[in-house]
């Protein structure tokens, strides 16, 4: 499926992380398919290009908004290391992987 994905830019080190930066953070690399992190659920991406606009805007730090693919999870929440993460932004859907496509 297609979807967009929010990543924080690291221009230290050049690499796309995921956007909520902690322990368990991906890295993203263009054209190269992603999975969750061991002790992680499912991976967040968004349905709509204006919902991770609006996502961007909320969030500290140097973020960039990609058109991606990914694959749908089963999962219907996010989770790390068994805590479940309760606040879902709008447009929120849940990914077993994800390959960025292009920068927008």
């Amino acid at each position: 499926m297609i979807g967009y994905k929010a990543v924080h830019y690291n221009d230290t080190t050049d690499k796309h992380e995921s956007a909520t930066l902690n322990a368990h953070s991906c890295i993203y690399a263009i054209g190269h398919k992603t999975t969750r992190p061991d002790l992680c659920g499912p991976l967040a991406v968004f349905d709509r290009l204006e919902d991770a606009t609006s996502f961007f805007y909320t969030v500290m730090g140097n973020l960039r908004i990609f058109k991606c693919e990914y694959t749908p999870s089963k999962e219907s929440y996010l989770w790390k290391e068994n805590e479940r993460e309760f606040h879902l932004p709008k447009g929120t859907m849940l990914a077993e992987d994800v390959t960025l496509l292009e920068a927008l």
